[in-house]
């Protein structure tokens, strides 16, 4: 509908810093940074609660594999599809998810290459299982 002339149409439009889409939350730029972060504080005290499972002798490595997928993974991973991410956040969330197999298989130092321990492991690195 066209308005006629010398009639001026003000808008004020509101600014916000932050909202929830389809129960993530979004910053003012559009990313998802304080989700992720979240996120990635929550599966590290998960992880860290898990610390006795992890040093158990009879527990096996497919055993807590599947306990890290179940209780870790899908923490991190949940609403991921409404995520913006740039690649600081896809790295950051690629080294939580090194750091906790290091620490399921009971590594204290970064002695290997992380490919060489997704391999020993038969894991997908998170950056592939964010892109699906």
């Amino acid at each position: 509908m066209a308005l006629p002339l010398g009639i001026l149409l003000v808008l004020n439009f509101i600014s916000i810093s932050m909202c929830t889409y389809l129960g993530s939350d979004i910053d003012s730029d559009g990313y998802s940074c304080p989700e992720i972060h979240g996120r990635l504080g929550i599966a590290g005290s998960i992880v860290a609660q898990l610390d006795k499972v992890w040093r158990r002798r009879g527990l096996g490595l497919s055993a807590r594999l599947r306990v890290c997928t179940s209780l870790v993974q899908s923490v991190v991973l949940y609403g991921s599809e409404t995520w913006t991410m740039r690649k600081v956040d896809s790295d950051r969330i690629q080294s939580f998810h090194m750091q906790a197999l290091r620490r399921i298989l009971g590594i204290r130092l970064l002695l290997l290459l992380n490919e060489y321990y997704l391999h020993a492991v038969k894991q997908k690195s998170c950056k592939s299982m964010l892109q699906t």
